[in-house]
């Protein structure tokens, strides 16, 4: 249901039911995943702050399979905030921790268009 609200641009709805998921089952399979999304619903609304916080707690889930998205958010994040520098760190954090990542085509596309900046 959760996904589905977010899908649909209700991001407030979404961020109540992905912390409800949390909150039920903390250790559970699907809360570093709900943790994620909340992320992106901060993202959504444009609060970049929120979402940079909320993409950190996906890395204290020991178990989680998001790390690697949620450390590319976190890039992104900053540079919509205009503060590149900690942008490209992040980002150059990103292709050293995630090698084999999906998203290291983009993120080296990333550092290449913010080398201006």
């Amino acid at each position: 249901d959760a996904l589905n609200k977010y899908f649909n641009n209700e991001f407030l709805e979404a961020i109540q039911d992905f912390r409800e998921v949390i909150e039920r089952e903390p250790t559970g399979t699907y809360a570093d995943n709900a943790q994620y999304w909340i992320g992106e619903c901060f993202y959504s609304l444009e609060d970049f702050e929120s979402a940079i916080s909320e993409f950190t707690k996906v890395f204290s889930f020991p178990e989680n399979n998001k790390s690697d998205h949620a450390r590319f958010k976190i890039a992104i994040s900053y540079q919509q905030l205009g503060r590149y520098m900690k942008a490209r760190e992040n980002m150059n954090q990103f292709i050293l921790d995630y090698p084999e990542s999906e998203l290291v085509t983009q993120a080296h596309d990333f550092l290449e268009g913010n080398r201006r900046k």
